[in-house]
């Protein structure tokens, strides 16, 4: 090779040590890119970088059409990593919002805070799922509210009072220590009704009670 060869040859890889490119398609950790977002240019099947891949890791896989960075060792688009990801006239961004902190699924699906307004939001899509699964218990420190219904499987314990704007049912027993009261009076009361209370004298048939209940 000439030295004006190696002098050619020596601009071209260090001008590939940087490159921009349009992921081409995506199997599994492995992606190929369009160089400069030429079609007809391709790399071979690469990796791209993910935030931790070891005993911590993490897994975001790439979409078809997702701008990103090329590092190419050595200038060889053969031996490139893609560095994800930057936006484009095709794939904006989804705030550009300086206080907020936002992920967007393909889906729909929205996870965002907002440090400015201090709020945090999630919000899937009709007929998505969450399951929250952490056997040493959940703590939660501030007034809730529930848009919807609620099945608990397990024991129900409260504090403090409990009340409803609706009727309640039981399908078992209901205990109370304390007292139980209806629209007119509490079951202590009744109780003393019906243990104090007297007839009048009937022939054969006592009458109705003095003290009604």
């Amino acid at each position: 090779m000439t030295e004006l060869e190696l002098i050619s040859d020596l601009q071209r890889r260090i001008a590939n040590l940087l490159t921009l490119g349009i992921v081409h398609s995506v199997d599994g950790i492995f992606c190929r890119v369009a160089i400069g977002g030429d079609a007809n240019n391709l790399t071979p099947p690469i990796k791209w970088l993910a935030s931790r891949a070891a005993d911590e890791k993490s897994w975001s896989q790439l979409d078809v059409g997702e701008q990103v960075m090329l590092l190419c060792p050595s200038g060889d688009p053969g031996n490139a990593v893609a560095l994800p990801g930057l936006y484009s006239a095709a794939k904006p961004a989804p705030s550009t919002d300086p206080d907020e902190t936002v992920s967007v699924m393909p889906d729909g699906a929205v996870f965002s805070y907002h440090h400015g307004s201090q709020h945090l939001s999630v919000t899937l899509p009709a007929g998505a799922t969450t399951e929250l699964i952490t056997e040493g218990g959940l703590h939660i420190v501030g007034d809730t509210e529930i848009d919807g219904n609620v099945t608990i499987n397990g024991t129900t314990h409260s504090t403090g009072a409990i009340t409803t704007d609706d009727d309640m049912a039981a399908a078992g027993s209901v205990h109370a220590d304390g007292d139980v009261s209806d629209g007119i009076r509490s079951m202590a009361a009744d109780r003393v009704i019906y243990n104090s209370h007297d007839h009048p004298h009937g022939d054969p048939t006592t009458g109705t009670a003095n003290q009604p209940q």
